[in-house]
């Protein structure tokens, strides 16, 4: 839909009320033009003008909403992230072991095995190292993700 604006003139009184009952004035010469064009020359009703209010409310909410939703998903992320670097440093010095013990050698595995053998060869150090520090298997696999982290494209297996 396409506006254009126009300026309308009105009485001094007319604007006063407009302004106390918080209407949106473009809403309601909207609605009354469309009213009127259409061939309904009939006086606009208190229904039509409590329309045209709500739908200017509405309006509003909307727009209050997404600026929300916004702020919301950006708070998301700023906790998410303070998670994650928290998270990183309780076990630095997990990941310094799987980066400097477990698997110094990786860039040799990943010329060596196939991507399939590659992953099961992975998944054996990582449930020694898992068995070791008392950890589950899948705590260690994010904690090799966190430490390669290009390695979880590499290793989906067809």
């Amino acid at each position: 839909m396409t506006f254009v604006v126009r300026a309308v003139k009105i009485e001094k009184w007319m604007d006063e009320e407009i302004r106390k009952k918080k209407l949106n004035f473009s809403a309601l010469i909207r609605s009354l033009l469309k009213q009127y064009l259409s061939g309904k020359t009939e006086n606009p009703t208190a229904e039509l003008l409590k329309i045209a209010e709500i739908e200017e409310e509405l309006s509003k909410m909307a727009e209050t909403f997404q600026k929300l939703q916004k702020e919301v998903d950006e708070l998301k992320k700023k906790l998410q992230s303070e998670k994650e670097a928290k998270e990183i440093e309780e076990n630095l010095d997990l990941i310094r072991l799987l980066e400097h013990e477990y698997f110094d050698d990786m860039e040799h595995l990943k010329q060596r095995y196939n991507k399939q053998d590659l992953k099961y060869f992975i998944e054996k150090r990582l449930s020694s190292f898992a068995a070791e520090h008392k950890i589950s298997l899948p705590e260690a696999w994010q904690l090799f993700f966190k430490v390669f982290p290009g390695m979880k494209k590499e290793l989906e297996v067809d």
